[in-house]
This record gives structure tokens, C-alpha cells and sequence, in this order.
């Protein structure tokens, strides 16, 4: 999955026919500031790892159908053995106690058949780096003021000769361009909608750049 990193300002780009995408340009090129080699390679995992997810979207929600499917017909399965087990020892004059250590075997069993399907319809995705061509190319740059509060923080807009186009603007937390974007109130970071939503805990919103678990819950 070739993916083009902007060094300056780790905007991604995945280039869906390969480096075929890219336009010749015959600019001469000149020294700019770059981002870590290392954080280069951290921008283009995650930007790797949110387009797999994209592209695996219809695929998952198959699994998941079926999942939830088999998830069902076991559930049901395992209530009526419940059942049964209830009208047996009704029959036989069983007493609770013996009825409830059937009932529990049945619910451990159960949740091993559960957790069994969950393995099998689990998908186990490993990328790696395989290797890095560095282009060097003079582009033009504009310097764009983004201003929140009593705030203010420059960030560089780059236009790409190599795609003919600007580069779009980097989520600074998963690296991948996905608008609407928000601006952060403590470090005017720039973050993508999905890095801007609110905890599933305690419904804060907060910025996935500045923090990896909400300020207010931890979690």
C-alpha cells in the first residue's frame, strides 16, 4: 500500500496505482525542515492502518452479520438446554441446588461457544514498513495563521507537483486527512471528526493529539 508522506508537514496521501500516480516534474530541489525519520514512518502506519479499516469496511460488517447470526442461534440453543434442564428436574423432584449447578455449567459452556465464534470471525492484520523512497522536489509554500482564542499557531500549506494538487491537511493524531476538521482549544491542533469525538465513558470531547485517554475519566 504505497503511501505518500509530506516531510514538512506529515500530510499522507495513499496512492491507489502506485508511484504511477505521481506527475514528472523537473523542479530543482533545496533543503527543508523535515519532520523525525521516525515520526515520517509513524504518520505513514496510522495512515496505512485507517485505510485498511476503510477498505475492509463492507467485509467486516459481513463478519459481524454473520457473527451476530451464529451468536443468536448459539444464545438460543443454550436456553432451551436451560429448559429442559429445568422441566427434568421438575419431573425427577431435584432440588435447587442441583438445578442451579446444571444451569451454571450450561451458561460456562455457552459463554466458551460464544467466545469460540469471536475467535474465528476475529481478523489478525499486521502492516509493516517494507521500504521508503525520499523525493526531493521545490514546491511552493504558504504559511496559513490558525488563530483559536487568544491562541495563534503558523502551519504550512504545501502545494504537491508531484500530484498537481495541494496537499491536504494532516490530522495530527492519525495522520489522515478526514474532514470536517476541528482545532483543539490547548495546543490548536489540527484533528479529523473521528479524532475529535466525545469518550464512550463520559461523553467529554477531547483532542486524540493533546491526550490517549479522556482528561476527565482516564479511560
Amino acid at each position: 500500500m504505497p503511501v505518500l508522506i509530506n516531510e514538512m508537514t506529515l500530510s499522507t496521501l495513499i496512492l491507489e496505482q502506485g508511484i504511477t500516480d505521481l506527475k514528472e516534474s523537473d523542479e530543482e530541489s533545496k533543503d527543508i525542515k523535515r519532520y523525525d525519520i521516525k515520526d515520517v514512518f509513524l504518520a505513514g502506519y496510522k495512515s496505512c492502518t485507517h485505510a485498511i479499516r476503510e477498505r475492509l469496511k463492507d467485509f467486516n460488517r459481513s463478519l459481524e452479520r454473520r457473527l451476530n447470526r451464529d451468536i443468536k442461534r448459539v444464545y438460543e440453543y443454550y436456553e432451551t438446554l436451560k429448559i429442559e434442564a429445568k422441566t427434568a428436574a421438575e419431573k425427577k423432584g431435584e432440588g435447587i441446588d442441583k438445578l442451579s449447578n446444571k444451569i451454571e455449567a450450561i451458561e460456562l459452556e455457552r459463554k466458551g461457544k460464544i467466545y469460540d465464534l469471536i475467535s474465528k470471525y476475529t481478523l489478525n492484520i499486521q502492516s509493516m514498513p517494507i521500504c521508503a523512497i525520499r523525493i526531493e522536489i521545490q514546491s511552493p509554500v504558504f504559511w496559513i495563521n490558525i488563530k483559536r482564542r487568544l491562541s495563534s499557531r503558523q502551519f504550512p500549506l504545501t502545494y504537491n507537483l508531484l500530484i498537481k494538487q495541494f496537499d491536504a491537511l494532516p490530522c495530527e493524531s492519525c495522520y489522515t486527512p478526514h474532514t470536517p476538521y476541528y482545532i483543539c482549544d490547548d495546543r490548536l491542533h489540527i484533528i479529523c471528526s473521528n479524532c475529535f469525538s466525545a469518550c464512550p465513558s463520559c461523553g467529554k470531547q477531547y483532542c486524540r493529539a493533546c491526550s490517549h485517554t479522556c482528561p476527565r475519566c482516564k479511560k
